[in-house]
């Protein structure tokens, strides 16, 4: 039933009011995420995470680098708890 690994291509996505991306590939897909039609032109967003695995992943780094280049604002929240 459950993987013992995680492709690096995947990306799962939840719809309601606001979309969620998620998943290992999601970071590599930041640049046509921004310009789909839902996020052009946004200003400003909230970055979700735990303390640790965004930053020893290396992936805040991206996700940074990504906003700086395009002076989007973010409100970095990491306090999500393991479940």
């Amino acid at each position: 039933m459950w993987e013992k690994s995680n492709k690096i291509s995947t990306i799962q996505e939840i719809r309601s009011r606001t979309i969620i991306y998620f998943g290992l590939g999601a970071i590599s897909k930041i640049k046509e995420i921004f310009e789909s039609k839902h996020l052009k032109g946004v200003e400003r967003v909230t970055v979700v995470a735990d303390k640790t695995a965004y930053k020893i992943s290396g992936a805040w780094e991206d996700v940074k680098k990504f906003l700086h280049c395009n002076k989007i604002n973010y409100f970095l929240f990491d306090e999500v708890k393991p479940n």
